[in-house]
């Protein structure tokens, strides 16, 4: 649905006048930044003065140079649109990092993975710190990217100088994702135990984004995440001025941990006087919890029928992403756990999504959250793919696909949930 962001960025297209949207994307709570090309208009406008490939426009020298832009140099309007979007966006990362360089150890050259719209459009932004300095541009592009895609997945099709490029940044031991104002920062070492962003939590985090920003509220809302992770739904929330509380609870210590950092990182202030965020280590217990609540969002293990526990074949993490308990026994809580038109925003699957939508409660109805048949995604868990007769029941069930590469594929599904 275009906004009035996307109407603004038409009209100083049109007009070659960018006071008025220069002015909007500056004062963004929740930022789209590039996410602005998901509007059709926008980039037919476009096309003409750029060409037709998207993934190559942010990559233009004249987009990310601020030193090309000078008083002799002649831009058209599509290339002023996307010099003013990057040098939103840079300064926003610029800020962020300096964040996270107080209060981690990261390292001095890396990449900053951003996404924009329902993970439609992915920048891979290259950073390099030299003491207070920072430099930052756009390394490559990708459109409807599957996954949180890893750099060295980028360098089958690059030339020969992004893939040195590609290859200096890819192995740095920080994760860091962008999305809608929020930097998250994972290490790949010391938190390995912590899930950092997922396609699923991209996709989860830009439909709460639209939802709060068109809400009607006559009141700010309470918000309860279940399992946060990394933080970054919560973080993301937690920015918001239409939320008034987030409590945010997981059963695994070092993912508290991770999550309150990222908050911090986005000047999210954790105040023990004022308890509006609370990040909580424990299970989840609708018991220990202080309903009701307007907005509850989960992205739960959904891969059905996981192998016996005992099974030692059955890696920790593959414990941690399988069986559909948890979210049954959210779906479960949810009348006394949800407010009076309040929502719930679960992630399901096509692994998963029959058995988990019968346990939606009998006064309650579950809309899908995206068109068609969901978004196709990579699935990518090791346990899936070493066990043959799991992998091979999931297929006989039409539950999960396989491509000619032999590459295993889901159909991510998430509901919104309310009561009739």
């Amino acid at each position: 649905m275009s906004s009035e962001l996307e109407a603004l960025a038409r009209q100083a297209v049109s007009s070659s006048d960018f006071k008025n949207f220069h002015d909007a994307i500056s004062l963004q709570e929740l930022p789209k930044s590039f996410g602005v090309m998901n509007d059709a208009e926008l980039v037919r406008a476009i096309k003409p003065l750029l060409g037709d490939d998207p993934t190559k426009w942010v990559l233009r020298k004249s987009t990310w140079d601020v030193n090309a832009y000078n008083p002799l140099a002649a831009f058209n309007s599509a290339e002023t649109l996307l010099h003013l979007l990057w040098q939103d966006l840079r300064s926003r990362l610029a800020r962020k990092l300096d964040a996270v360089s107080r209060r981690a150890t990261i390292s001095r050259e890396g990449a900053i993975l951003c996404f924009f719209g329902l993970a439609t459009f992915g920048i891979v932004v290259r950073f390099t710190r030299s003491g207070a300095a920072m430099d930052l541009r756009p390394l490559v592009a990708k459109q409807d990217p599957s996954g949180v895609f890893e750099l060295t997945s980028l360098l089958e099709d690059a030339s020969p100088q992004l893939r040195s490029e590609i290859k200096r940044v890819a192995f740095s031991t920080d994760k860091l994702v962008y999305q809608r104002g929020v930097l998250i920062h994972v290490n790949r070492q010391s938190e390995w135990e912590v899930f950092g962003p997922t396609i699923d939590t991209i996709i989860l985090a830009e439909l709460l984004a639209d939802r709060i920003e068109t809400l009607e509220l006559t009141h700010k809302i309470t918000v309860l995440e279940i399992g946060p992770g990394s933080g970054h739904l919560s973080a993301m929330l937690a920015k918001s001025d239409r939320v008034a509380e987030l409590t945010a609870v997981d059963l695994n210590p070092a993912a508290t941990f991770c999550t309150i950092k990222n908050l911090q990182i986005n000047d999210v202030i954790l105040d023990g006087k004022h308890q509006a965020i609370r990040v909580r280590s424990e299970a989840f217990s609708a018991k220990q919890l202080s309903p009701p609540y307007d907005l509850i969002v989960c992205n739960p293990p959904y891969i059905p029928k996981a192998p016996d526990p005992s099974d030692h074949s059955l890696s920790e993490r593959g414990r941690a992403v399988t069986g559909i308990e948890l979210c049954t026994d959210i779906l479960g809580q949810l009348p006394s756990l949800l407010a009076d038109g309040g929502l719930a925003l679960v992630m399901t699957s096509s692994v998963s999504d029959r058995e988990v939508l019968g346990c939606v409660p009998q006064d309650f109805e579950a809309i899908t959250a995206l068109p068609g048949d969901g978004r196709r995604v990579p699935l990518d868990v090791d346990d899936v793919w070493d066990s043959p007769e799991w992998r091979g029941q999931l297929l006989r069930e039409g539950r999960i696909e396989e491509d000619a590469q032999h590459g295993l594929w889901h159909r991510l599904r998430p509901v919104w949930i309310k009561r009739k």
